[in-house]
């Protein structure tokens, strides 16, 4: 989790790779909706248009990890794609 926090993005770092994101479980699913962003800060992700690539649509995706009862350790939970 150390490592983790030491690549988390901020306002001061906002080029590192890790976003936080706010979890909320779905009541009687084994399901989770993620929060990323919600200060509406600008976004960025390193892409430049220009007049070829201006019209390209974009993909997100997210590895989702959670930590193992507050053991520091990380467990991969899955990929998550845009539309």
């Amino acid at each position: 989790v150390a490592v983790v926090a030491s690549k988390e993005r901020s306002l001061a770092e906002p080029l590192r790779p890790w976003i936080p994101a706010r979890v909320e479980w779905v009541h009687g699913a084994d399901a989770a909706d993620l929060w990323f962003n919600e200060d509406g800060r600008p976004w960025h992700y390193g892409w430049v248009s220009n007049k070829h690539t201006c019209d390209a649509k974009h993909l997100v995706k997210v590895r989702v990890f959670y930590e193992l009862d507050g053991s520091g350790l990380l467990e991969y939970a899955g990929l998550v794609s845009s539309p």
